[in-house]
């Protein structure tokens, strides 16, 4: 279901005219949900480059120049595959960059914490 606005009430003009009283929002707490689960998902499928990058961490010491390019390689990586989908899912091209700028810090926390 979309959301739109409803009328709740309707009160009738001196001309006989049927006008919207007032509207409220129809917000459903499934919608809601579903919209925090699509969310949540998409953040944490496109974390996958950061495991990978983690997984490095282990084997390897990422302290270093060499660390911090993988590091921004995953970072870049993740953040366009989640814009990507995002753009997709909410059809929102035009702010390509609103929603990229939020999802790349997100992911940038993610891997600081994993480097060092």
């Amino acid at each position: 279901e979309s959301l739109t606005t409803h009328y709740t009430h309707a009160a009738p003009s001196p001309h006989g005219h049927t006008t919207p009283h007032h509207t409220t929002p129809h917000y459903t707490t499934l919608h809601l949900h579903y919209v925090t689960l699509q969310v949540m998902s998409t953040l944490g499928y496109c974390l996958l480059p950061i495991v990978i990058v983690s997984v490095l961490g282990i084997v390897f010491s990422l302290t270093g120049i060499i660390g911090n390019f993988i590091g921004a390689g995953a970072v870049g990586w993740s953040t366009l595959t989640a814009t990507r989908l995002f753009v997709m899912s909410l059809n929102m091209e035009s702010a390509r960059f609103l929603i990229a700028y939020p999802v790349g810090l997100l992911y940038a926390c993610f891997v600081l914490m994993t480097i060092f």
